[in-house]
């Protein structure tokens, strides 16, 4: 069974400019089974959502470490709805190398997947290739060479390139023994025979250089080292000058205000040498040239082998980041839900998690099932609500993009698509309020694929309360009715008013124990405190207080303003009494 989601398909590599590996694939559109030409898109997730959950930040550290396995990450999207068998494929594959990495750890795997990077010369025409990009095709294939023999021969679940080992080493491998490459010849072949002419030709033209600087020496009085840079003499040492002159080998390059310069030039016996010698390097250059031209056109017939290999170890490299991300965050593996609720077990968000550490706070796991199609959460202000539809979305979103889920269990289904509604400031530039971008964005979200994944944060709170209010009411009846998929909003409304509120499923976050507020506030500051004393749980029901009062009495508002608003709290309550 392959790695790949069945969306991206398995067309081969291509190599655009510098910027690295890129699949020849739509990433966003697939045709659906059995219906020829029909195409569905899944958009998961979008850019606003994404940042809404952390979800970029969240899996930063799972990125692959080779070229091809983050041009495969790149192009790879989400598993949906009819592609569970897919999904259960992945987790399978992933839980292999999960088991592999805990059991056989072995400190080659990370370098040779980084060794497959600089692939710079695949794009080009491999007749233009010299010792550089072959030395390097080298050194790419014999590290896929070892991930396919260590890794994925003990991942029986995924795929090898079939035929053995390609001949593309073995043609490679004996020029370069050192690490570099040098071009072997054979005894006796033209480059041998022209190396040799080369090299007594390269000692004769040694011997007589350098006995000629040692005379030339000799008459200076100098070492013949000295001789190997510029040697500069005084202006106004006429001797030396006179004597530097007389001198053939001596060429006079520069005559500066204080100053002239000589530099030793061969002559005689030892100019000719150097002339042959320089002769017999350019034809060995060229012979070596013609013979790694060659040696391309014979390697050439293998490079799609070599990228069936690198495909290889783009998937090797995609698992070994989803398994790393799952031992980091003891995440364990998913089940496919058989009634469409989500259900999580000690969940939690890695980047919120690692916020409240950082502030030495505990973090409190969550623990929760939502049920389609509708759920209401309310709760205490502060207490955590827009903290968990973002932990809802970005398990959704892990879930389908085949990581392990961060938490004791967890189960759910795929949607087509997923959105945020609410919790954005105004937008001076496009002339937008708050109010107008929900709007804006509850548009979007309404065109959207379905099943779906929406998460509305305290909508229409930025408007008039009756009105904001009646259209949560009438946003409940339209999704109700829709029904395909999981719709959670999260508010201060303690009952909602509209047609489907017995399809609710009222939830609520645990709110501030102000007893241990008041313990805790000897010990901290007041915004510590509260958070320290709020309690973040998910229980049943409807809360029955948003606890707005006694956190605006913490948060230092005057205590008779409190007191007057519960005055005028209970004075409401005993007038909807007495009208009833």
């Amino acid at each position: 069974m392959h790695l790949m989601n069945p969306a991206i398909g398995n067309r081969s590599w291509i190599f655009p400019g510098n910027r690295g590996y890129h699949r020849a694939s739509d990433a966003r559109r697939r045709l659906v089974r059995g219906v020829p030409g029909v195409e569905m898109t899944i958009s998961l997730p979008h850019a606003g959502f994404a940042a809404r959950i952390f979800l970029e930040e969240c899996i930063a550290s799972a990125q692959p470490l080779s070229e091809p396995g983050r041009a495969l990450a790149h192009s790879f999207r989400a598993f949906g709805p009819g592609e569970e068998t897919g999904l259960a494929g992945f987790w399978d594959r992933t839980e292999a190398v999960i088991l592999l990495l805990r059991d056989n750890p072995s400190p080659l795997l990370e370098p040779h997947l980084k060794n497959c990077n600089g692939l710079w010369f695949l794009q080009e025409d491999p007749a233009s290739w010299g010792p550089v990009e072959l030395a390097r095709l080298e050194s790419v294939a014999q590290s896929a060479r070892w991930l396919r023999d260590e890794i994925v021969t003990r991942l029986p679940a995924e795929a090898c390139p079939s035929g053995g080992n390609s001949p593309l080493l073995e043609l490679l491998s004996p020029h370069c023994a050192r690490g570099g490459f040098r071009l072997a010849a054979e005894a006796g072949s033209g480059v041998a025979l022209a190396r040799e002419d080369l090299r007594l030709a390269t000692d004769r033209w040694q011997e007589l250089d350098r006995a000629l600087r040692e005379q030339v020496a000799g008459r200076l009085g100098t070492t013949a080292g000295r001789l190997r840079s510029d040697l500069t003499v005084a202006i106004d040492d006429e001797p030396k000058l006179r004597l530097c002159r007389e001198i053939e080998e001596l060429a006079e390059i520069a005559i500066l205000p204080h100053q002239v310069q000589f530099r030793f030039m061969p002559t005689g016996e030892a100019r000719e040498a150097h002339a042959g010698m320089t002769r017999l390097r350019q034809r060995c250059h060229q012979l070596e040239t013609d013979a790694i031209a060659g040696l391309c056109a014979r390697l050439a017939p293998f490079l799609p082998r070599l990228n069936e290999e690198l495909d290889m170890v783009g998937r090797i490299d995609l698992l070994r980041g989803r398994a790393r991300w799952a031992i980091q965050h003891d995440a364990v593996r998913p089940r496919l839900s058989l009634d469409g609720s989500m259900t999580a077990i000690k969940a939690h968000h890695p980047v919120i998690r690692s916020q409240v550490e950082s502030l030495e706070r505990r973090y409190q796991p969550l623990t929760f099932t939502l049920r389609p199609p509708l759920v209401s959460l309310t709760g205490a202000n502060m207490g955590g609500k827009t903290a968990f539809l973002r932990t809802v979305g970005l398990l959704q979103a892990l879930f389908q993009l085949g990581y392990f889920i961060p938490a004791s269990d967890f189960a759910a289904r795929p949607v087509r698509s997923m959105a945020w509604v609410g919790a954005v400031p105004d937008s001076p530039t496009l002339g937008l309020s708050s109010f107008g971008r929900e709007c804006r964005d509850l548009l979007e979200a309404l065109h959207q694929d379905l099943p779906q994944l929406m998460l509305v944060d305290e909508f229409a709170r930025s408007t008039d309360a009756e009105e904001g209010l009646a259209l949560t009411g009438a946003l409940l009846d339209h999704l109700g009715e829709a029904g395909e998929g999981l719709f959670v909003f999260a508010g201060h409304q303690k009952r909602l008013t509209c047609h489907v509120e017995g399809e609710i499923q009222y939830l609520h976050t645990g709110g501030l124990d102000f007893t241990a507020y008041l313990r805790n506030l000897g010990l901290m500051e007041a915004i510590p405190a509260l958070a320290a004393s709020m309690n973040y749980q998910i229980l049943d029901g409807c809360t029955i207080s948003s606890d707005a009062l006694q956190i605006a009495l913490a948060l230092g508002v005057p205590e008779n303003l409190v007191r007057r608003a519960r005055e005028i709290l209970s004075e409401n309550a005993s007038g909807m009494e007495l009208s009833d």
